[in-house]
């Protein structure tokens, strides 16, 4: 019979080599798809950042009150990342899957009916998180933000802006990208998952989420 200490020496040798072992994994995959691997090690094994847990509380103003409206049917739409309303058709939302969905763009009604899905001519949604829709120059558009990065390990990240469909009727082809922003940040890695389109400043503003006070 083993004793104790032969017992904690195995679970130890059993928890270094699993730590080990996720490591290598989690490097590789980093690696294979040019993320900066030691950043993301280092976001990923720091604490959690003491300023987030002091956020100063938020008055309960009216307007910040949830109302439930409705579910969402389509059972694709498994992790919805993004809402945006649609600017041609009335009562239509559009909406995207969060990180390794399928480039599609989702639609729904009022009572989270399902209207449709759309297939985006991206090579992939490697981090989808927001989306806003806007119209410039009389035509209708949706910006897609492929912003997101948790270990903030992503070297440069993605809006993508595609016309808004103007039938709900299934397309043949899938939605082509009409501009796609590549960009970094000049001070380091961000996690954004919010976006906003100014079409009269022609900006377009993204907030980080992961840094206190967020900025934009």
């Amino acid at each position: 019979m083993p004793n104790l200490k032969q017992i904690c020496v195995f679970l130890a040798v059993i928890a270094v080599s699993v730590c080990i072992g996720f490591i290598g994994l989690f490097s590789a995959y980093g690696l294979s798809q040019g993320y900066d691997v030691p950043s993301g090690l280092y976001h990923l094994l720091q604490p959690a950042r003491q300023a987030v847990l002091d956020n100063p509380p938020v008055d309960d103003l009216p307007w910040q009150r949830i109302s439930w409206i409705a579910d969402i049917e389509n059972l694709a739409l498994d992790e919805s990342s993004g809402l945006t309303a649609s600017h041609l058709h009335p009562d239509i939302f559009w909406s995207i899957n969060d990180s390794g969905g399928k480039p599609i763009l989702y639609a729904f009604d009022l009572d989270g009916m399902t209207v449709g899905e759309w297939p985006v001519a991206a090579e992939s949604n490697i981090d989808w998180e927001s989306m806003d829709s806007f119209v410039l120059d009389g035509v209708s558009y949706i910006a897609i933000g492929d912003t997101g990065n948790n270990f903030r390990w992503r070297r440069q990240v993605s809006i993508l802006v595609v016309k808004e469909p103007i039938s709900l009727l299934p397309a043949a082809n899938p939605v082509s990208i009409e501009w796609q922003f590549n960009y970094r940040y000049p001070e380091g890695y961000r996690d954004s998952e919010a976006l906003t389109v100014d079409v009269g400043a022609h900006k377009i503003y993204v907030l980080s989420k992961r840094h206190y006070p967020p900025e934009l």
